[in-house]
């Protein structure tokens, strides 16, 4: 199984609770934005978990659709608290019980401006710490990766570096 941003915090949770995932590759998970300190994400999402759920658009200053096409244009606040809520579920149950998958894979990208590299660093050390066949992996700065470094319809991107480096952290 494998994710990115939302779909990583699917991933990670799915490597915790399912014993018939052989392999989780979390590429990076959206436990907490950089936009919100790591101390107030909790607050942050219980807070926006009970005002009306709003839609933010992607890129603020031009408030257009924006690429690629097949891309919702704004983004709803509460499917992030969700998202977040999962993430809280799993880190929860990593300090009751080992993870339930066979290896699990996560990968960095030191240039998201997106997530909080630090929490997942939080988490992948408690799976560690519970002797879980975990390797990481983190592209190199120098990339200038974004978020979504997996789209080949984003700009600056670089899936000539990205895919082949995946395909061979699945097969090792």
């Amino acid at each position: 199984m494998m994710g990115i941003s939302a779909g990583g915090v699917v991933t990670a949770w799915a490597a915790q609770q399912r014993a018939d995932v052989d392999m989780a590759v979390i590429i990076s998970p959206a436990f907490g934005f950089k936009k919100v300190p790591t101390f107030l994400t909790a607050a942050v999402m219980n807070i926006f978990s009970v005002l009306p759920d709003t839609f933010t658009w992607w890129n603020p200053d031009l408030q257009v659709d924006t690429q690629p096409s097949y891309a919702y244009p704004r983004y709803s606040r509460h499917a992030l608290v969700q998202i977040l809520r999962l993430g809280f579920a799993m880190q929860q149950d990593i300090t009751r019980n080992q993870p339930a998958a066979k290896k699990i894979v996560v990968v960095f990208n030191p240039n998201d401006n997106q997530i909080n590299n630090a929490l997942t660093h939080e988490i992948v050390k408690r799976w560690e710490s519970q002797k879980a066949t975990v390797t990481t992996y983190e592209f190199d700065a120098s990339l200038k990766l974004g978020h979504d470094l997996i789209d080949p319809n984003q700009p600056n991107q670089k899936i000539d570096i990205v895919y082949p480096k995946l395909v061979e952290l699945v097969n090792r």
